[in-house]
Parts: C-alpha cells; structure tokens; sequence
C-alpha cells in the first residue's frame, strides 16, 4: 500500500513536472511536453482534460498555408512550420487526453468540437490527418448522458455533437488525392453510425444523415477513389 502511494506521489510530481513544460515558450519543448504529457494521461485513465485543455486553448487556431505564397522572410515561414508543429501537437495530444468523465465531456465537448471544425478546414493534410484521429478517440470514449430523456438540453448536447463530428467528417471526407486519410475518417465515421445505432435516436441519424450524406456520395463518385474506400462507404451510407 505504501508503495502504492509512493508511485501515486511519483506520477503526480512527473505530471507537474510535465505541465510546467507544456507551458513553456519555445516550441519544441512544448510539442513533446504535450504529446508526453497526453500520452500519460490515456494510459493511466485519469480526467485531467482542463488542465491540458486551459493551456493550449489560447493556441488553438486555424492555419491556412498556401503552397503558391511565398512568405517575405524566412523567419516568417519557420513561424508558421512551428505553428503548424505545435497544431498538430495539440490536436494530438487533446485527443489522447479526452476523458470518459461524462461531465467533461458535458463541458468540453462543443467548445472541443467547435475549434476542430474551425481547423480542419485550414490547415495541411498531416493535421487533418491528426483531427480525424483524436475526433475518432472522442467519439469512442462519448457517453449519452443519463438524463437525455428528461433533458432538453442533454438532447441537445447531443444533436450538437453529432452534428458537429458530422460537419467536421464532410470536411475531411472531402480532400482529394488522398487515401490514408479518406480510409481513417470512414473508420471514425463507423464508430459514430455505431453510436447511432445503439443510442435508437431517430432525430440524431437524421440530423447525422443529413449533414454527411453528400461527402459519402463524393467519395463513392469520385474516380480517383480506391475501391476498396468506395465500398466502405457504401456500406456505411447503407448502414
């Protein structure tokens, strides 16, 4: 038992220790700080989201590179490598972080949900890559909550977030010429028409329907599409 407490203590000063390095300036402390950090927090289940979440919120941005822009300076562009750097760490790192706690969730997951979808439609493949990861580990941790058929706000929490991760799946469904991504982002996709399934909410698989219906069409259409990605989505719009 006094080990017990000895190796609690030691973890507890670890991630102290930790979080004074996420919060530091330079950027290449921060990024491995976060991700460490994060990685942690998942493999010991333990809800410290807020504290992660409060000091990278202020950074949590969209970023829109253009390939055809040259920036003036070169310490204009190794800003914005480092932005792009600490976005994908953070969008990372927020994702192996979400907690299963039913009321973080409650607090967290429409503001959450809100700056992913503000992301993903600005910035690089890679990061992109990263939102369809961390919106597929918060969508396996969500919980209905309790009071959903007493609550109208409960249900609308819920019509939020689906539509959301909806509006944020269209997104990424939609970027061409690229298939590690498309095949993630239907993965995810199949997790949340679980939830649909299981949670026997007509509303939510209309609102759902409605908001991703299209993108599934365009990956089915599109020639450039592996096969294998287009039967998967046909299996899921037929789900």
């Amino acid at each position: 038992n006094l080990q017990d407490k000895s190796g609690d203590a030691s973890l507890e000063t670890l991630l102290e220790a930790l979080f004074k390095e996420c919060k530091k300036e330079k950027v290449e402390y921060k990024v491995v700080a976060l991700v460490t950090t994060a990685t942690i927090i998942n493999h010991i289940n333990k809800d410290l989201f807020k504290e992660l979440y409060d000091i990278v919120s202020p950074h949590m941005k969209g970023s829109n590179p253009s390939e055809d822009a040259q920036p003036q300076e070169s310490e204009d562009k190794e800003d914005k490598e480092n932005d792009l750097k600490l976005q994908e760490a953070i969008i990372t790192s927020l994702g192996l972080a979400w907690p299963a706690n039913v009321n973080t969730q409650k607090m967290f997951a429409i503001e959450m949900l809100d700056r992913m979808e503000t992301i993903v439609g600005a910035t690089t493949r890679k990061n992109q890559e990263c939102v369809a990861i961390a919106l597929g580990r918060i969508m396996q941790k969500w919980k209905e909550p309790s009071d959903i058929n007493t609550s109208q706000a409960s249900g609308q929490l819920c019509e939020d977030v689906f539509s959301r991760a909806a509006r944020i799946l269209s997104t990424l469904l939609l970027v061409p010429k690229f298939g590690d991504l498309r095949t993630k982002t239907l993965k995810v996709l199949g997790t949340v028409i679980k939830l649909l399934v299981d949670s026997k909410r007509a509303s939510l698989v209309y609102i759902f329907r409605d908001e991703i219906s299209k993108s599934l069409d365009g990956v089915i259409k599109d020639l450039g599409s592996d096969p294998a990605i287009k039967t998967t989505a046909r299996d899921l719009k037929a789900a």
